[in-house]
């Protein structure tokens, strides 16, 4: 994924996590940490089972944490 700030530059030195969020059973959910591998881009690979998920990015900085919601996520 990639991740940018409001002026489009790349955002470095985050930590993310991705969490594969089970709607009707949390004991299926799966997180996933993923690594920086340039500036502001990040990657890492999970694969949940079958069904439907709610994904949930956290990037980290410092000990704060930011939630991005889908609407401000572009993969590529």
């Amino acid at each position: 994924m990639t991740v940018r700030d409001a002026a489009g530059q790349p955002l470095s030195g985050l930590a993310a996590i991705v969490r594969f969020h089970h709607p009707t059973d949390r004991r299926a959910d799966v997180m996933q940490e993923v690594r920086e591998i340039a500036p502001g881009l990040f990657a890492g690979s999970a694969v949940p089972a079958a069904g439907q998920w709610d994904l949930v990015i956290e990037l980290l900085r410092g000990g704060e944490r930011d939630v991005l919601w889908p609407g401000l996520i572009r993969r590529f």
